[in-house]
């Protein structure tokens, strides 16, 4: 299967498929502000994030199909928040892990980036399962938030 998932430069025209995973259910019930993000909302944020030298929103691909979305936010001092989100037809086939493992590659092409790391709230096993099986370690452990950390390089 890893032959055929691949990460993509987003671009504007994905807009209205990223906006619809995001606000699917089950991905707005794992969120931290477990919302729905509204179209115009959606639109300004993408915008940002697609204007910012410092993120890279990636659309993952599988045999030529979009089945989700990474994006990589550099933080500083060698560190880069990675955060993941997939279609609900794409969950639970372990593309989640593969799709953490390209984006870890990706950060690694990066001098500068030293490590990548995630929030994930501690509810959402299928999240932390994706990530441990990717190769991320727990950093730190509250009851409602977990900080995960993947050293690359």
């Amino acid at each position: 299967m890893a032959e055929g998932v691949r990460l993509r430069a987003a671009t504007a025209q994905d807009g209205d498929r990223l906006r619809e995973w995001r606000n699917d259910p089950e991905a707005v019930a794992s969120t931290f502000s477990e919302r729905p993000v509204e179209a115009d909302e959606h639109r300004s944020w993408l915008e940002r994030v697609l204007a910012d030298s410092d993120e890279r929103m990636l659309v993952a691909e599988a045999d030529g199909e979009p089945v989700g979305q990474v994006r990589l936010q550099a933080r500083g001092e060698g560190e880069v928040e990675v955060h993941i989100g997939l279609a609900s037809h794409a969950r639970g086939r372990g593309l989640g892990t593969l799709v953490l493992e390209l984006a870890a590659e990706r950060a690694a092409d990066d001098a500068a980036a030293r490590s990548l790391v995630a929030r994930v709230r501690a509810d959402n096993e299928r999240s932390l399962r994706a990530f441990a099986a990717a190769g991320f370690r727990e950093r730190t452990r509250e009851a409602s938030e977990v900080v995960l950390e993947r050293r690359l390089g």
